[in-house]
């Protein structure tokens, strides 16, 4: 049972830190056009190499 809950475990970390990685790309994308800051739209100046990361 043990070996089953730690495999489980596992699964989830991974998996959570695989959507953690893609929900920050994504922020970052966005960021690089657009930021939001107290309900007003600005341009931002995000660094286009950080975009470019392999995955």
């Amino acid at each position: 049972m043990n070996t089953i809950k730690e495999i489980l475990i596992k699964n989830l970390l991974e998996t959570s830190l695989q959507y953690l990685g893609k929900l920050a790309v994504n922020i970052a994308e966005s960021s690089a056009s657009k930021c939001c800051f107290s309900g007003g739209l600005y341009e931002s100046k995000f660094p286009k190499e950080l975009l470019e990361l392999e995955e």
